[in-house]
């Protein structure tokens, strides 16, 4: 069962994760590398796949959709990410370049280099299979699950494949995820016990906790019951560049062992999060299952805020 391991990957994206519109992309457009000083990269499949939103059953708009409230967020560069610095919006929108689902990708490097201002990380480069998918915020209001869970603030689908959403809750001192649910009525209801601190505040290097939660209920239909340690570290601090520009980050790394119940079924993953003042997650690279290496060059999920 994949459901919790998806849901951590995904947490820090306070902007993503609902495909709105998909594209395959070609390498960077010239003005974006021209602005970061990427190099050129091999050709990718340059044709053009416009989805439309998905129309979600049922949902009547009962209020003001929940988000943070008070003046732009403006980041003061301190290296440290207050809870005023990783703000949500419920209905904004990013775009990520990211591989497609139930791929890999090859030749990428978590390490990064050593340079003046600390680690340096090259997430610019195009890769086959790319594609830019624009992500938004989803308001929880008039969901069939929100009753179940009226402390969410906004849910983030975990998939295009999978209609499943993940639901989260902010307060001042850590984004929570409280639980997953399905677009349709009933046939997904994963809750969380206790909910999983994805994110603690304030965020700064050395920052480590880890949490061990239970996942019970129904997952497309079947009955499901994980057990879940996340370990969290921010192991590092520089610069990545991506697609879009370049950003100072901080490198949270999470650490996932996850078994079945009543079983002898584990996996793991390791998930390097890379996050800026104001702007939230800007590049995220997860392993594939039972990676073995700190540091690693394969990952199935490479996501980099795009253009």
């Amino acid at each position: 069962m994949t459901t919790p391991l998806r849901l951590l990957a995904c947490a820090a994206a306070l902007l993503s994760l609902d495909a709105c519109v998909e594209e395959r992309v070609n390498p960077l457009p010239t003005d974006a590398r021209a602005d970061t000083g990427a190099a050129s990269e091999a050709s990718v499949d340059a044709s053009v796949e416009d989805v439309a939103p998905q129309e979600d059953a049922g949902v009547v708009d009962t209020g003001v959709p929940p988000r943070d409230g008070g003046p732009a967020c403006v980041p003061n560069n301190d290296g440290v990410i207050d809870r005023a610095e990783l703000p949500y919006i419920v209905g904004a929108q990013a775009l990520f370049v990211v591989n497609d689902d139930n791929t890999t990708v090859d030749g990428i490097s978590t390490a990064g280099v050593m340079g003046a201002g600390g680690y340096e990380w090259d997430f610019s480069q195009a890769k086959p299979g790319d594609r830019r998918v624009l992500d938004e915020v989803q308001n929880p209001m008039g969901r069939w699950w929100q009753p179940l869970y009226p402390t969410a603030n906004f849910a983030l689908p975990l998939d295009r494949a999978s209609s499943n959403w993940a639901m989260y809750r902010a307060t001042d001192t850590a984004l929570q995820i409280i639980g997953s649910v399905s677009r349709d009525t009933g046939r997904t209801n994963v809750a969380f016990t206790p909910a999983v601190d994805a994110i603690r505040f304030p965020l700064r290097m050395g920052s480590t906790w880890t949490i061990t939660s239970a996942g019970n209920g129904v997952f497309n239909s079947i009955a499901t019951s994980t057990v879940n340690t996340y370990r969290f570290t921010v192991d590092r601090s520089g610069t990545v560049l991506t697609p879009a520009t370049r950003f100072s980050a901080l490198r949270l790394r999470m650490d996932l062992d996850q078994t079945v119940t009543g079983t002898i079924i584990r996996r793991t993953q390791r998930t390097y999060l890379f996050l800026s003042e104001c702007w939230g997650l800007v590049a995220r690279v997860a392993s594939v299952d039972n990676e073995m290496s700190e540091e690693f060059t394969r990952a199935s999920e490479y996501r980099r805020l795009g253009l």
